[in-house]
């Protein structure tokens, strides 16, 4: 089944930004009565500047991958690849991703947001990820951007709320590994950023 997506820019970026992704493509396998439940694996191969399609699949079907793949989400037992289009991204919406920095304390290498912002789960997770980063890993002309999530399960309201982001691994130069605990306690999984040229 392939879905074309309406994805926003955020802000005054550029592309698409991996929030949108992650519950765009969540939205869409919903309203699609696709199961939304068990592991969830996101991950985003390239900054993405036009229009995507979704290209869905379950357990068992053959899909072959395909060549533009923006993206993959795999949620329990359905594969969605976000596919780059030639259809440019027709809207705008306004972003303060920086309004979680004044709810969230950094202590070494970890950051907790005290409060649920005004953003959904995956959009505060990532500001705060991001703003860990900037913090402990500063690369002047270069940026940090989100690149992947591997959760034991879909994120939902409050997760973000009392949640705490730690800084758990530097794959190389550019690529790191970051463990979520939800302000429940329950350790969710991991965040993945990459370093990047703007």
């Amino acid at each position: 089944m392939t879905l074309a997506l309406s994805l926003p820019f955020k802000g005054e970026r550029t592309y698409l930004h991996g929030t949108d992704m992650y519950d765009g493509t969540l939205a869409a396998l919903a309203d699609k009565a696709f199961p939304i439940a068990g592991r969830v694996r996101l991950r985003i191969n390239q900054v993405t500047r036009t229009a995507v399609d979704l290209l869905v699949s379950q357990w068992g079907e053959k899909v072959t991958r395909p060549e533009r793949e923006a993206a993959s989400l795999v949620v329990g037992e359905t594969a969605a690849f976000l596919v780059a289009t030639d259809r440019p991204v027709t809207h705008r919406v306004p972003y303060d991703d920086a309004a979680t920095d004044a709810a969230a304390t950094i202590d070494g290498d970890a950051i907790r947001l005290a409060a649920a912002p005004r953003l959904t789960s995956i959009e505060a997770l990532v500001a705060i990820t991001r703003t860990l980063h900037r913090t402990r890993l500063p690369s002047p002309g270069r940026r940090w951007m989100f690149t992947g999530l591997d959760a034991a399960r879909p994120l939902v309201a409050g997760d973000a709320g009392g949640a705490t982001v730690t800084l758990e691994t530097r794959l190389g130069v550019a690529l790191t590994k970051s463990a979520i605990v939800t302000g429940s306690g329950e350790r969710l999984g991991h965040i993945y950023f990459s370093l990047v040229d703007p």
